[in-house]
């Protein structure tokens, strides 16, 4: 008896390892990232049952195992044959009748600076010193600066945040070349835009010199929601990946769990020694650490009871819960707005997302620092790919060292965390609880302030 359980025991063993093996090769890089995490978590456990393992059968058997030019092209009319004269005569009415026609003079001309103004793209015209010429109005309220002071100071000082090189301005004036970048930040009021950048050279007349001097023409469009829904769907399609490959592993790992934990149990009913019962415990042990760890990843796999409540009195409940175990060093405050309606939540699910958040805000700032809950409405919001007329906004903001930039992109996947000691679930399981209230939740970081924005429908 004791013989065929530990070779059970052996033969449910490597079948951890090779499932996680044969996983390996349909692995992207973003999934490889989680896998390794996974694997950190649950090597020590394995570990342990093999010694455990090892030793209980050495026991019996003693045995061991974009420029392009434009050309165009000049056509000339010969005239019919036999009709030479005519045709000149009628060539030379033509001609003469185009002529009345440009000589006159139209009965408005378009006023261009109005046409400019109403532009909805950023228009700057800078010089090869990069000092400011012109600014359209949309320039005034990017930026935002009135149109004397944009043209009192230089470019490079309109937003020293600026990720784009200079330099490349002055190569444009230069080389007579222009360049498009399109993604370009801008820090605006201490908030990060993104714009697309394109950058033309353009000829200048200038009543103090003789002749025209190249400038360039700078035009700034915004594309923060085009960047927001595309790294939304990005972000969604790889999370959507790591969550099959999380519960497809965490069922392959489970089944061998239970043969191990049997296996161990009944081998402990027939050993003779008491001291081998120690080896027998450890195995057991932890296979239920393991199957714990296992069902954290999966996370909540039923939605909860929905009902209507008050959002905020979900907030102080986790503002209650988070003040008893932070330092005195860290203040919570909060900025709430009275308005937000009541609407169908699952309360406990809301609170346990929010919860995990404001932990992390907290695990982040050390001994001392603010965390501020705010809430306010926003209108016409896509969420899951509708449109809701009215959103409730939840933001969680701290005065922190900022996400680390490695972490940002994957900063959601499980297993992924920049804290020593951390399990990298809290954020994947708040973004799960988050899915489920067709919400969505994103961030902002820079160092000195970090914010994590939960959108929440409430109407369509």
């Amino acid at each position: 008896i004791q013989r065929h359980w530990r070779t059970r025991l052996a033969r449910d063993i490597p079948r951890v390892f090779i499932t996680t093996s044969e996983l390996v090769s349909m692995l992207t890089i973003p999934l490889l990232t989680i896998l390794f995490k996974f694997t950190n978590n649950i090597a020590h456990p394995i570990g342990t049952f093999c010694k455990s393992a090892g030793f209980l059968h050495s026991y019996d058997t003693n045995s061991d195992t974009n420029t392009g030019t434009s050309t165009g092209h000049t056509r000339t009319m010969a005239p019919p044959s036999g009709k030479g004269a005519e045709f000149e005569l009628e060539c030379m009415h033509h001609s003469g009748a185009n002529a009345d026609e440009d000589n006159k003079v139209p009965e408005s001309q378009p006023d261009v600076q109005a046409i400019i103004d109403s532009l909805l793209t950023a228009v700057l015209v800078v010089d090869a010193d990069l000092q400011v010429l012109f600014a359209n109005t949309a320039a005034e309220q990017l930026l935002p600066l009135s149109k004397r002071r944009l043209q009192a100071m230089p470019l490079n000082l309109v937003d020293e945040d600026i990720s784009l090189d200079m330099a490349r301005i002055r190569h444009c004036i230069d080389r007579e070349q222009g360049f498009t970048d399109s993604e370009v930040q801008l820090m605006i009021d201490g908030v990060p835009r993104w714009v697309e950048v394109s950058v033309t050279p353009l000829p200048w007349s200038d009543s103090s010199s003789l002749r025209a001097q190249t400038r360039a023409l700078v035009e700034l469009r915004l594309i923060d929601q085009q960047k927001k829904i595309s790294q939304e769907l990005q972000q969604r399609t790889q999370q959507q990946a790591a969550r099959e490959l999380v519960r497809g592993l965490a069922h392959e790992i489970k089944n061998p769990l239970g043969g191990l934990r049997g296996a161990a149990q009944l081998l402990e009913r027939e050993l003779p020694r008491e001291e081998l019962k120690e080896f027998t415990q450890l195995i057991i042990a932890q296979a239920d650490r393991l199957r714990n760890l296992v069902d954290r990843l999966l996370g909540p796999q039923r939605p909860g009871q929905r009902q209507i409540t008050n959002l905020h009195s979900v907030l102080e409940q986790v503002r209650r819960l988070v003040a008893m175990e932070i330092p005195p060093g860290i203040s919570l405050e909060r900025d709430y707005d009275p308005s937000i309606p009541d609407f169908e939540m699952d309360p406990e699910q809301l609170q346990q997302a929010l919860l995990n958040i404001v932990r992390n805000a907290a695990e982040a700032l050390g001994d001392r620092g603010h965390i501020q809950l705010r809430t306010r409405t926003a209108f016409q919001v896509m969420l899951q790919g509708r449109r809701y007329r009215l959103a409730a906004e939840i933001r969680i903001i701290d005065d922190g060292p900022g996400i680390p930039e490695p972490l940002r992109d994957t900063l959601f996947y499980p297993m992924v965390t920049g804290r020593d000691g951390g399990t990298g679930l809290g954020l994947s399981i708040a973004q799960d609880l988050i899915h489920q209230h067709q919400g969505r939740i994103e961030t902002q970081s820079r160092p000195g302030r970090t914010e994590f924005i939960i959108y929440l429908p409430l109407r369509r």
